[in-house]
């Protein structure tokens, strides 16, 4: 009777594990998100009950309503433009419009900000990176982009000294991991360095062109890490990892290595990019409890026509779903000439953005989802 429970109890599991993901996502309409210097506004970001973007030529964090789509209120940051140059790459993260925390890129440096745009507190990074490496700055591309739980800003990071366009080098590389978490009531150093562990691939060399960890943080304070070209997630709790979880999506192909002699090679580049499969990021939705994973698929590089050549832009993607237990739930697809893989989490569920072709029209559009068991 044993053996034949256990053979029940397995045959189960298995046939759970074949099933289709469970979770769709129903539209409930779109939002419009209007302003006059809507052509360059970006890094755009849920925060609570507002959506904000940053216009690059105003030098300007702009707070939305989120249920509304009007203008709540703005913060301007022209007083960062003498310290750094590169609006476009500067890494914001908010605790609303009066607590504004801008990460300086290729720097040690973050600077707080109040609603009026005062510089009220400044940072800077001490301490050194696990090996004792002092040579790093701070990235701050979206994909990457600094979280804040508490007083601990999340945020990426990478050695200065290497040029990865080698085998010998990325295992050099590879040995720091790629994330720090600062504290702000103790700015005296460095408070870890050992999240964000390169997947046993990357430290043998790969050559994916992925330098830096996707994060997200979840409701036990937990740091979730994925990387573009691995289909695991890592957890960790303080610092060290306590499990990783298997999650390739349904979507997901075969991936190659970009050659070492293609470096500088813009045109293959391009074409690389285009034709490689990539997960683009990880977040976690506090609402729900649940994950999410964008996934750029596969695309042929010359349109069917052998004349068109497709653009990253032109790329399917989709969103995979997890559950709080890291099971995959569901796996969306989306028609890139509709919406671009960008989505915002927001209590009323999640908002992907529509695309548009338009560069005039002053406004951003995006169509609110809730996952939904099918």
């Amino acid at each position: 009777m044993k053996t034949a429970a256990g053979f029940l109890a397995l045959f189960l599991l298995l046939l759970n594990s074949c099933k289709e993901p469970a979770i769709g996502l129903e539209p409930l309409g779109d939002r419009v998100f209007s302003d006059t210097t809507m052509v360059t506004l970006r890094n755009w970001s849920a925060d609570g009950k507002f959506i904000r973007a940053f216009s690059i030529e105003a030098s300007m964090l702009i707070f939305f309503d989120a249920g509304t789509g009007k203008i709540h209120t703005t913060v301007p940051l022209n007083a960062l433009d003498t310290i750094s140059s590169e609006r476009r790459l500067w890494g914001i993260v908010t605790r609303g419009p009066d607590s504004v925390f801008v990460v300086i890129p290729h720097t040690k440096l973050i600077f707080l900000l109040n609603q009026s745009g005062r510089i009220v507190n400044r940072w800077e990074v001490k301490g050194n990176l696990t090996g004792n490496f002092s040579d790093f700055a701070l990235i701050t591309l979206t994909r990457s982009a600094p979280l804040i739980t508490g007083n601990k800003i999340y945020m990426t990071c990478a050695r200065k000294a290497i040029q990865v366009n080698t085998k010998a080098a990325r295992i050099e590389y590879f040995k720091t991991p790629g994330e720090i978490v600062f504290d702000l009531k103790q700015p005296e150093k460095l408070l870890q360095n050992t999240s964000g562990l390169w997947p046993q691939s990357y430290r043998n060399g790969a050559g994916y062109r992925d330098y830096y960890p996707q994060r997200c943080i979840n409701a036990k304070g937990q740091t979730i890490n994925g990387f573009s070209a691995d289909d695991s997630i890592f957890v960790y709790e303080q610092g060290k990892r306590v499990a990783a979880h298997y999650a390739k999506s349904k979507y997901m192909t075969a991936r190659k290595e970009y050659p070492d002699d293609s470096t500088g090679n813009f045109a293959f580049m391009d074409r690389y990019t285009v034709e490689e499969p990539r997960y683009l990021s990880m977040d976690y939705d506090p609402y729900r409890k649940m994950y999410y994973r964008i996934v750029h698929h596969a695309q042929q590089y010359v349109s069917n026509d052998s004349i068109t050549l497709n653009q990253s832009i032109d790329k399917n993607w989709s969103l995979m779903m997890l559950d709080e237990n890291f099971q995959v739930v569901g796996d969306v697809q989306f028609d890139p000439k509709q919406y671009l893989p960008a989505v915002l989490i927001t209590p009323e569920g999640i908002m992907v953005m529509r695309r548009n072709e338009s560069l005039t029209m002053p406004k951003a559009t995006f169509t609110l989802f809730q996952p939904e068991s099918l």
